[in-house]
């Protein structure tokens, strides 16, 4: 019963920190620095792993790789999961600029299938989301940390699919979090920060 709650409550306040990371009550003049938002980021997910004066020295180089690599390097080329059409010539430099795309070019190649597409973009962010903790998993030998990442692809396609089937949603919601991209922020931020209270980061 404790852990579920500190799961929740984790969840919640990750969820907000995320979508206040994705540009939610970017009108309030404090929360719109980069720097403040980092700084809470930062600051959540040490409170969620329980850090102290035993395990700092470890932890706060995996904070900084959460922040910076999970978190800060942005995934727009594919957040859309193949709703933009026939991506522009930016677009596919975007894709270009991680090695995700090397395995996907290869398997559209061999399939024969137009890339850039649905799976091809779900595909790409379930890279871009788990191969990041891999490293951490790996580190720590611990496989629940690969387990931060591998949902976030599902839940940009659930949401997307929620606003486009049930499109009554985003008038009943508020407007931080009315629209899929935004609500897949906060749940993203909901699993993550959620999960890490279950993580561990040895002494």
């Amino acid at each position: 019963m404790v852990g579920a709650l500190q799961f929740l409550i984790a969840g919640l306040a990750g969820g907000f920190l995320r979508r206040l990371f994705g540009g939610g009550w970017k009108e309030v003049p404090l929360l719109s620095s980069r720097g403040v938002q980092t700084v809470l980021m930062v600051a959540g997910m040490g409170l969620c792993l329980g850090l102290d004066m035993s395990n700092i020295a470890l932890g706060i180089p995996i904070l900084l790789w959460l922040q910076f690599q999970f978190w800060s390097r942005g995934h727009g080329c594919c957040f859309d999961l193949g709703r933009g059409g026939e991506p522009d010539s930016k677009t596919v430099e975007r894709y270009k600029e991680r090695w995700y795309h090397y395995p996907l070019d290869w398997l559209y190649s061999k399939i024969g299938a137009k890339p850039y597409d649905f799976c091809y973009d779900f595909l790409y962010m379930l890279l871009r989301y788990s191969c990041p903790m891999l490293l951490v998993a790996l580190i720590l030998r611990d496989p629940m940390w690969l387990l931060v990442g591998l949902p976030i692809a599902n839940i940009y396609a659930f949401c997307w699919s929620l606003f486009e089937l049930s499109p009554w949603v985003a008038n009943v919601l508020p407007s931080p979090f009315n629209r899929s991209t935004a609500l897949a922020e906060f749940f993203s931020g909901f699993w993550v920060f959620g999960w890490l209270t279950l993580c561990s980061i040895p002494s």
